[in-house]
């Protein structure tokens, strides 16, 4: 008899060991065998869920969402029992930054008793947090406390939803409670620990407990400095000015240059200018001898230790203070000289001494070769120094002629200088003359091809001066070759996509202003995004400080100016659309009043025109097909609504968002709604200084 071929025994397998070898290729990024194995128990059982969703994750892991959320929907109805169903719902929702479906199905994994439950909490946490669903972070990181302990990362994100919360007392307790139990209170997370309840302290408002409990955490925080400084303002805030003066002059001697060390000092002597900038005699006394102290005391390169008097000295004293300061700039050849002595411009009696002294300075290097009432030479570069210093005066005071005629000397003077060149394409900028001074700055770029600042300064000027492809050339000298204009996209240059936006909306390519406009808007969506990395990691390394101040950072993002400026133009944008339509619909149906064989005849028209439209489309690429589709828009205003909403929730404060707000609602005859913007623009415009754009309601109506 023929031997009988032995059968495979199959063996039923367990739905834990399908799960475990399906994630075993999964965790090593083998996704296909992983989905093989997915469809081979598929195949024998058409309801084990699981499975299904599995294979849905592979999917997701080769950007196939449609067909991941499909598969993972389908499991979830084969298996609602099973927690992974539900976790793999939540993971393919968060990666399609649905955070509000992420976390509903994070809590239904947790329903039914997972064995990873702690990855899943964490997991639901974080999409809570970055919802700023803080009452339900509240009571995902109180359970995860609840459940280990042991490990400081839970003590730390239950204390910061707490805190977020605004349940102040609480949060300080359980930092108390954490800070007594580290064993090493010269570890740099105890430091952290206790500034953090430090920060909350104060947030609590009694400032004598503060400056106790600063006093007692002294010894084991590791910023000093911080503390010091932290230590003045509360004694300034509790009326002890005295005790915090010692405090400034202390913080003074470590960094002379501070600015902020400056006017604390000043602040608590009573010194500080009116609202106007201005100081009565007796502050003018007294600052006068405060800092002839500090220029004994302090070293005698801080700048600032000899610049500050200048502010508020006045007449022949401010001359006498001026040329101190200003004399040695010149002699060593310092650029942005004049930047650091802006504010005297206020002042209209200060301006004036500063030119006379400038000419006086002048005069005497031409004739001299000398500063008055020196006996030695001064160096020949003093005299072009002097020059360019002298058309920046010019410039800011509106003498736009005196401010060439110094520039036309100092290039005589140095002909390679490329301050001069760059003073010069500031002039013509301020004069109005755009394109003659992309003309000057390019002309300076010439001269050093190695500078990266003035590299994007001749963009940016080229730019205005709508000089769009010449600039796209020079903005991209410094990036990757292969890369060009989108290396400057991967590197989130806002500057260059705000310009270049503006440059096509003056041009009248509304396509690609938009598609400028809303990279830059993307950027910031990015940076939102990129928050995600922080919820975990800031909490492991115990930075809770600068977690909070990076939530708090966020949460006012979209207030940025550069994010104002792009929408409003990307709406002024949109209105233009609909006021002047890019788009024509090729599939109308004629006139009805039209003769039949000229309707014959416009048909014939229109097939050819959309014929070469889907040509010329067929032929783009890259931005051109982006902006291509953006100006192609069938509902402009429709569009330019959902830009419209981020501005009235972001910038109410701002005329420009109600001018647009104005010129999208009357274009939508909606003239009820369209009131409210004018309402809303009057007290903002009774409140100066205000911008209202030219000709901000001309045209108004379609």
């Amino acid at each position: 008899m023929p031997k009988q071929k032995k059968q495979k025994k199959v063996v039923k397998q367990s739905k834990e060991v399908i799960r475990r070898n399906i994630l075993k290729h999964y965790d090593r990024k083998q996704y296909r065998k992983a989905m093989k194995m997915c469809d081979d128990v598929i195949k024998t059982n058409d309801d084990h869920g699981e499975a299904l969703s599995l294979r849905g994750l592979c999917h997701l892991q080769l950007n196939e969402e449609e067909r991941a959320l499909e598969d993972a929907n389908a499991g979830l109805r084969k298996d609602v029992q099973s927690f992974l169903c539900w976790n793999v719902l939540g993971m393919i929702y968060r990666s399609k930054k649905d955070y509000a479906q992420a976390a509903k199905f994070y809590k239904g994994a947790l329903r039914n008793d997972p064995p990873q439950k702690a990855s899943i909490m964490r997991d639901l946490a974080m999409v809570q947090i970055h919802v700023r669903d803080v009452a339900g972070y509240l009571a995902t990181r109180h359970q995860m406390f609840m459940d280990n302990p042991k490990q400081g990362h839970h003590w730390m994100g239950f204390a910061v939803a707490t805190h977020l919360c605004g349940n102040l007392d609480q949060a300080v307790k359980v930092l108390t409670s954490y800070a007594d139990i580290i064993t090493n209170k010269d570890d740099m997370e105890y430091s952290e620990v206790i500034m953090y309840r430090h920060s909350i302290l104060e947030e609590r408002g009694d400032l004598e407990e503060v400056l106790k409990d600063l006093y007692e955490i002294r010894p084991r925080v590791a910023d000093k400095t911080l503390l010091r400084e932290k230590e003045a303002d509360l004694l300034f805030r509790m009326g002890r000015a005295a005790e915090a003066e010692p405090i400034y002059r202390e913080l003074l001697e470590l960094n002379p240059e501070n600015l902020q060390y400056h006017k604390g000092l000043q602040k608590v002597l009573a010194l500080e200018p009116a609202a106007d900038g201005s100081y009565t005699e007796e502050q003018v006394t007294k600052l006068r001898a405060l800092y002839e102290e500090l220029r004994e005391k302090l070293p005698r390169w801080s700048l600032i230790t000899r610049g500050m008097p200048i502010f508020f000295e006045s007449g022949d004293k401010l001359r006498e203070e001026l040329a101190a300061y200003v004399k040695p700039a010149l002699i060593k050849g310092q650029p942005a000289l004049h930047s650091t002595i802006a504010p005297l411009y206020r002042d209209s009696a200060k301006v004036q001494v500063v030119e006379s002294l400038l000419l006086s300075f002048l005069e005497s290097l031409k004739k001299e070769g000398k500063f008055p009432g020196d006996e030695a030479t001064a160096a020949p570069s003093a005299l072009l120094w002097t020059l360019v210093f002298l058309a920046h005066h010019y410039c800011a005071t509106d003498q736009y002629d005196e401010a060439f005629k110094m520039l036309e000397g100092a290039r005589q003077h140095t002909p390679t200088a490329l301050e001069v060149y760059m003073a010069r394409a500031k002039v013509f900028k301020r004069a109005g003359a755009v394109k003659m001074a992309a003309n000057a700055i390019d002309e300076a770029r010439k001269l050093d091809l190695a500078d990266r600042f003035l590299n994007s300064k001749c963009t940016k000027y080229m730019l205005r001066a709508n000089r769009v492809d010449e600039a796209q050339v020079v903005g991209t000298l410094f990036t990757k070759a292969e890369g060009g204009v989108n290396n400057l996209y991967e590197m989130q240059c806002m500057w260059y996509e705000q310009e270049r936006g503006n440059a096509f909306q003056r041009l009248g390519n509304m396509g690609m202003a938009l598609k400028n406009y809303l990279d830059i808007e993307k950027h910031f969506d990015t940076i939102v995004e990129d928050q995600t990395d922080f919820h975990s990691y800031c909490l492991r390394k115990s930075t809770m400080c600068a977690y909070v101040e990076m939530l708090r950072f966020e949460d006012s993002l979209y207030g940025h100016e550069r994010i104002f400026l792009a929408l409003s133009n990307a709406v002024q944008c949109y209105v233009r659309l609909h006021d002047k339509p890019v788009y024509e619909d090729f599939d109308a149906t004629p006139p009805e009043d039209m003769a039949q064989k000229d309707k014959v005849k416009w048909k014939k028209q229109m097939k050819k025109k959309k014929d070469e439209l889907v040509a010329r489309v067929n032929a783009m690429s890259g931005d051109a097909l982006e902006a291509h589709k953006l100006e192609q828009t069938k509902t402009p205003l429709e569009d330019a609504l959902k830009w419209l909403r981020l501005l009235l929730v972001h910038h109410p404060d701002r005329v420009l968002t109600h001018v647009c707000a104005f010129k999208v609602y009357i274009r939508r005859s909606t003239f009820v709604v369209a009131s409210c913007p004018l309402l809303l623009l009057h007290p903002l415009t009774l409140t100066p200084p205000f911008s209202l754009p030219s000709s901000s309601f001309s045209s108004f109506s379609s």
